[in-house]
């Protein structure tokens, strides 16, 4: 935070300004190397238990994608995906996951 020159009390006060959008801008561009570099060990999970930590790693690479459509105002409204989103998530990753396994 320090680096970017935002303070612990914006942060308590839920400051949404540029020192916070470049804060948020390098952590979510680190946590998708993490993604990154961690999707293909989805391989190496057993086919019949695979579609629960794929169904995590696409939710929560749609809430990175969801904070830099809200410009990173994470302290307003709620980001994540919707409940016919997650709905869509769970009937395609069942799809790849179970029925093509099976």
């Amino acid at each position: 935070m320090a680096q970017y020159g935002y303070t612990e009390d914006e942060l308590k006060r839920g400051v949404v300004n540029g020192a916070f959008r470049s804060l948020m801008q390098q952590q979510i561009k680190r946590a998708k190397q993490y993604y990154a570099s961690g999707e293909h060990m989805l391989q190496y999970v057993s086919k019949r238990t695979r579609a629960c930590p794929a169904l995590m790693f696409d939710l929560y690479h749609s809430i990175l994608q969801k904070i830099e459509l809200a410009q990173y105002d994470v302290f307003s409204q709620r980001i994540g995906p919707s409940a016919m989103e997650k709905w869509r998530m769970v009937g395609r990753i069942w799809r790849e996951s179970v029925l093509t396994h099976s």
